[in-house]
């Protein structure tokens, strides 16, 4: 069924909600609610418009774009992970999931050295990974 931003489909007492993204027109992310909390998927996008924001405050689980480490070469299409990070502290989130790593790093960087960049936020930040199960609350 497509969405449109804003519109919520409910099906089985979960809620998906299409959420405004800031990437190419038409990008999509997702809130998906139920009784055992909230969880947003946005894999593809820039800083997150306020509309956006305002319904991500305070949910459980947050999936994120994190393309680049260090220099952003495309600012208003995807985010760094200190961007994403900042995002997930500024929102209060439980638990954070950095989404959409990529190549794009001006110099080559290993998942080691990223989980020990995000280590001091213990498991509040976590790298995801393909095949990854996330509890929805």
């Amino acid at each position: 069924v497509p969405l449109q931003p804003g519109e919520t489909l409910q099906r089985s007492g979960v809620s998906i909600t299409a959420l405004e993204a800031a990437h190419s027109r038409g990008t999509l992310g997702y809130l998906i609610g139920s009784k055992a909390g909230r969880t947003a998927y946005l894999p593809d996008t820039g800083p997150l418009p306020d509309r956006t924001r305002d319904l991500l405050t305070g949910i459980e689980n947050l999936i994120l774009d994190a393309t680049f480490w260090g220099e952003n070469w495309y600012p208003g299409e995807h985010l760094t992970i200190d961007q994403t990070v900042q995002t997930a502290r500024e929102l209060n989130v439980g638990a954070l999931y950095l989404t959409h790593l990529s190549m794009h790093y001006g110099r080559p960087v290993t998942s080691l050295e990223i989980e020990s960049a995000i280590e001091p936020y213990g498991s509040t930040v976590r790298l995801a990974y393909d095949g990854m199960r996330i509890a929805l609350g």
